[in-house]
């Protein structure tokens, strides 16, 4: 609509509205009538008494009600169509220039949509609090404790001794040993001999020897010598071991057995790996003769076994049995 239209029909409305509103002021029944078929309710104006006291006395009493505010009703949809007659600013039924005032005229209808905004919906999660941190624990540390390796130089051994966790010691070490000699002039000799000791530092040995010597004559002759030992461990090293003790000796062949009491040394060397160095000394009586003993050994281990190789001296009375030999010990 063009600027010019719409300000002369905003004059035509209003001079219609004041016409309406002075017409209001002395307008009878027709003017209800009409205001109320074009609808418009017209102010209600003021009672004016009919003359009488009583009736003065009443409007004194009872002030007229205050003008209500003139609201003007949205027009059914019908009257906010385009008109098709006149000059598009009426309907055709009144005319090309005739208005009737808010009968055709309503206040601007503004709709308001309420566009909803989708809402997402994310649960919390549950904050978590974590709970104050448990003090460490003590490190555990096993009590460790020196024994006996399973064998010279098991494992990270460097010896004869191993450090090992409380409760799990070895408390024993152990060796089995065989032996063969010769003096390469007729006489040889079978050695047999078993030692085992314990934690507490005592040890008990047996040692065996046969003899066996030819004859310029013909024929050999045989005698047996041992000794049963009770030592106690007085050295106790990696690398060391060394054992003094007690015990008795024993002569024996076809005829009969003599006895005497001996005194015996013994000790075993680990240098370094392989190797491993045994000596022994042992002083004493056997029937009515002194005797003396004395053995070395240099071995080479190889696990629990070790091969050796040594001289072995033996002196009773004036006789001497001697000679180099070679032999296996098994260590347990």
């Amino acid at each position: 609509m063009r600027p010019q239209t719409l300000l002369l029909l905003n004059l035509c409305y209003a001079a219609a509205l004041l016409a309406a509103a002075s017409g209001h002021a002395g307008a009878g029944q027709l003017s209800k009538a009409r205001s109320a078929a074009r609808g418009s309710t017209p102010a209600p104006s003021e009672p004016k008494p009919s003359g009488g006291k009583l009736e003065v006395a009443r409007h004194e009493t009872r002030p007229a009600p205050e003008p209500r505010e003139h609201r003007h009703e949205p027009a059914p949809a019908r009257h906010r169509r385009r008109p098709r007659g006149g000059h598009g600013f009426a309907p055709s039924s009144c005319g090309g220039w005739g208005f009737a005032g808010p009968a055709f005229w309503s206040t601007p209808c503004h709709t308001t949509y309420i566009v909803e905004q989708p809402s997402v919906y994310q649960p919390v999660a549950p904050s978590y609090v974590p709970a104050a941190p448990a003090p460490p624990a003590e490190p555990y540390t096993p009590e460790l404790r020196r024994s006996f390796a399973c064998f010279p130089y098991a494992g990270s051994a460097e010896g004869f001794l191993n450090v090992r966790p409380a409760g799990l010691e070895k408390p024993w070490l152990g060796a089995v040993r065989f032996e063969l000699g010769s003096d390469f002039d007729g006489l040889s000799r079978q050695g047999l001999s078993a030692q085992v000791e314990g934690s507490m530092g005592w040890c008990l040995d047996f040692h065996w020897d046969a003899y066996r010597e030819s004859l310029p004559a013909g024929g050999y002759d045989e005698l047996h010598i041992g000794d049963l030992n009770a030592m106690y461990r007085v050295v106790e090293t990696d690398h060391s071991l060394v054992r003094v003790g007690l015990g008795v000796n024993w002569l024996g062949d076809a005829v009969e057995t003599n006895a005497g009491v001996n005194f015996t040394v013994k000790a075993d060397f680990a240098p370094c790996r392989p190797f491993v160095f045994s000596t022994e000394l042992d002083m004493g009586r056997v029937g009515e003769a002194e005797m003396l003993h004395g053995a070395a050994t240099l071995g080479v281990t190889t696990d629990r076994l070790e091969l050796f190789g040594g001289y072995d001296y033996r002196r009773i009375g004036e006789a001497e049995l001697q000679g180099p030999m070679v032999g296996l010990r098994l260590w347990f």
